[in-house]
């Protein structure tokens, strides 16, 4: 953690802090209204249902039924795997027809980890709605208590009217919003990575394993700790996570058979592991997509999507390694020891969302971790570092400029894929700034 948060900021830095910080809040609330305007203008009978909460509440309920209606329909050519991102199930499916008794007219098909099914299942024994109103709930509280555990992080302890400011701003933060509508599950491992970095940071490793064992078998994306840790040494923490997800894994195989978790580990997972190309995609993979991708593209209401080239897919997967390994390379630079594994953990999610080969707007409830802790810190950073921060957590808190160049005259392709653009280079301008201030701490500690 940063060393000079020891030392009080000064009231220059202190004025400056709260201009830059209440400037956020007004920003993200203004857009935050003129997006919910936007949307109600161009909704349509089929958004009155979220779209993919049906698929949690459906995969919950084969849960219940011990798989007894399967729960994954790969397409039987693997070319065309990446439809299962983004197609609803065909008709004829036993999925589908589920869908339709529990009074979805159309479903999108499953693709997430079995397991996560299983964590459905008791909100698959409420009436949809019900469960929908309680997940929307749950996802408040996971906010909630993921800000409560990054103020505990600093020696200062979790200050009343920070916390509340920080609340404000992220319930008007884009991601969060989408995550809200769409009943999305990635407020859940935001929660788990930051209760795993709290448990790590009270020398609780086995713990610490075990959330982030969770948040794997749920959405995968934590597994991106897992070289970080083996860099570190921390062969505690590693057993605990090999055993979390091992028992996870076993677990999701009793309950839901052998066959189920094969087609996913097999199937599924391969074929959707190069994403597709669309207006949503918001890593460097999904800029690099738009870019190399079909000359053309279509506004919010006709979503358009294509096959990422095989090519153009091994790329992109290389290309985001190679960021992986020299953002570890950085940090076996920094320091040999585990001393700033904390500080390192919390600037990870913004390398996955940056580097994972689809990242939709909704994946970035993520970044409300180091955002957090990013903003505490701030108190003691300069102006540049202020505004850098500032205008970061602007671009990707907001989807306006995707708006207006998808709903205005002044609509282009060059326009979309600006769009596109600015959520990559905003992660990037976050990642240099945890780089940067980490390195600053390091150099005042010593």
């Amino acid at each position: 953690m940063d060393s000079n948060l020891a030392h009080p900021a000064s009231s220059q830095n202190q004025r400056t802090w709260l201009l830059f910080a209440c400037l956020t809040v007004l920003g993200l609330a203004l857009t935050s209204n003129i997006e919910s305007a936007s949307e109600r203008a161009f909704m349509q009978q089929d958004d009155l249902i979220p779209v993919d909460f049906p698929v949690f509440y459906l995969g919950g309920k084969v849960a219940l039924q011990r798989a007894a209606t399967p729960l994954y329909y790969p397409p039987s050519d693997r070319s065309q795997g990446y439809t299962l991102l983004y197609r609803y199930a065909d008709d004829s499916t036993p999925w589908a027809q589920m869908g339709r008794k529990e009074g979805f007219g159309q479903v999108l098909q499953f693709t997430n980890p079995p397991f996560s099914a299983i964590f459905m299942a008791p909100f698959a024994l409420l009436p949809w709605q019900s469960a929908y109103i309680l997940w929307e709930t749950l996802i408040i509280a996971f906010l909630a208590g993921s800000i409560y555990l990054t103020l505990l992080l600093f020696p200062t302890g979790p200050d009343l009217a920070l916390g509340v400011l920080i609340f404000v701003a992220a319930c008007c933060f884009f991601p969060l919003r989408c995550n809200l509508v769409f009943g999305q599950a990635n407020a859940t491992v935001l929660f788990l990575w930051t209760l795993g970095v709290y448990m790590l940071s009270r020398q609780r490793p086995a713990s610490s394993a075990l959330c982030f064992a969770l948040g794997t078998v749920l959405k995968v994306s934590p597994i991106v700790a897992v070289p970080l840790l083996a860099l570190r040494r921390q062969w505690r923490w590693l057993a605990a996570y090999a055993s979390g997800v091992a028992g996870f894994a076993g677990f999701s195989i009793w309950a839901l058979g052998w066959r189920t978790n094969l087609t996913w580990l097999t199937a599924i997972y391969p074929a959707i592991s190069s994403g597709l190309g669309n207006t949503s995609n918001r890593s460097l993979a999904g800029l690099m997509d738009a870019i190399c991708g079909p000359k053309y593209f279509a506004n919010l209401n006709d979503a358009m999507e294509w096959p990422v080239p095989h090519g153009l897919s091994l790329f992109e997967k290389a290309f985001g390694l190679t960021i992986g390994l020299a953002f570890l390379y950085w940090c076996w630079r920094r320091r040999r020891d585990a001393k700033g594994l904390v500080d390192e953990l919390i600037l990870l999610p913004l390398v996955y969302l940056l580097t994972a080969p689809f990242c939709w707007q909704h994946h970035f409830v993520l970044a409300i971790l180091p955002l957090t802790y990013f903003w505490v810190k701030a108190r003691t950073w300069t102006f540049a570092e202020l505004a850098v921060l500032y205008l970061s957590t602007l671009a990707i808190g907001t989807e306006l400029p995707n708006y207006i160049s998808a709903y205005t005259s002044l609509g282009s392709p060059a326009l979309i894929i600006l769009a596109i653009a600015v959520w990559p280079a905003a992660t990037c301008a976050l990642i240099w700034l945890g780089m940067h201030t980490y390195k600053r701490s390091q150099a005042l500690s010593q």
